[in-house]
């Protein structure tokens, strides 16, 4: 009896023992997956005197939907989902640097199923990707300014010149911009269905976005 007794204790602590083992492989490899998250994330946001990252930015398009038997009306979809950084040196008044990424599959204009079709124009290249063509000159303080940016979609890349205003300084900026688009310059087909609507080639994109060093 005092033999079965001990046996059972024995399995007992056995198995606790592997459940507070099992917890803890749990927890470390939870924990590593957040360290390894959090140094890509480092990575790719490079550290300088003149880095500014963005503290936040909403980026959005304005599409003409044309209806066969409604008036027509101007779709406009947003995301506040945008990352990255710009590089302006106050010495030389200079913006040197600029990435910013946005989450193609978070637009939204207010109607489910019209975002889940424009999710599908996006393909698995990566999300929308804006950089800096070249260096430009702005002066710190207000500002007005075309900025000729790279736009990358589905692995497109396509430079265009936005009209910019806002302010900036080698600790902090705050702009806004605007640029005419179309679908054709990234390979990609404007939304129609026949009989029912067509959406127009050219489109307008903005941006508003704000940063701090």
């Amino acid at each position: 009896m005092k033999k079965t007794l001990l046996a059972i204790a024995l399995i007992v602590i056995i198995i606790l023992v592997g459940l507070a083992l099992t917890r803890n492989t749990a927890s470390e490899t939870v924990d590593n997956e957040e360290t390894e998250k959090q140094d890509q994330q480092n990575q790719e946001q490079p550290s300088g005197e003149n880095i500014q990252a963005v503290t936040s930015a909403k980026a959005s398009y304005i599409a003409k939907k044309g209806w066969f038997n409604k008036p027509h009306e101007e779709v406009t979809g947003s995301t506040s989902d945008v990352s990255g950084y710009i590089s302006y040196d106050s010495e030389s008044q200079m913006l040197t640097e600029l990435n910013i990424e946005i989450d193609d599959q978070t637009f939204s204009t207010g109607n489910g199923g019209r975002d889940g079709d424009v999710r599908k124009m996006f393909s698995d290249a990566g999300n929308i990707v804006v950089t800096l063509a070249e260096s430009v000159e702005l002066p710190a303080g207000e500002f007005e300014a075309s900025i000729p940016l790279v736009i990358e979609i589905n692995g497109v890349k396509q430079t265009v010149n936005f009209q910019v205003q806002g302010t900036v300084s080698e600790t902090s900026s705050s702009a806004s911009g605007s640029a005419d688009i179309t679908f054709e310059q990234f390979g990609m087909d404007a939304p129609s269905a026949a009989g029912i609507f067509n959406v127009a080639n050219d489109l307008t994109v903005e941006f508003e976005i704000e940063t701090r060093a």
